[in-house]
């Protein structure tokens, strides 16, 4: 029996100035996107932009909810749980990292 797929919430930003995290509050991850909101275009933004952030194939993740909202539930296939929460934590933590040295991190 294989494991669930783990579950990834995030709010976000669309037609920002560029693609980036911007936050962790909580298990919610806040990412800007510069895709509109339109025609699902920010959705295959947002997948894209996680996929190449979490170092996780496009096709494992899946929105789950939030299809017309800013507040997403996506669920990512081959990761546990702990394994999604501790690349997130990584992925801020190095944007944190840039925002403290000027972006030269």
């Amino acid at each position: 029996m294989s494991d669930p797929p783990a579950r990834l919430r995030v709010r976000v930003q669309p037609r920002a100035r560029a693609n980036s995290v911007l936050g962790l509050a909580g298990d919610v991850l806040s990412v800007s996107l510069t895709a509109p909101p339109v025609d699902g275009e920010a959705n295959a933004a947002l997948i894209a932009f996680l996929a190449d952030l979490l170092d996780a194939a496009k096709g494992s993740l899946v929105l789950a909810g939030g299809h017309r909202g800013r507040n997403k539930l996506l669920l990512v296939a081959g990761l546990t749980q702990g394994e999604l929460d501790r690349r997130v934590r990584a992925a801020y933590a190095a944007r944190a990292a840039r925002a403290a040295t000027g972006g030269q991190a």
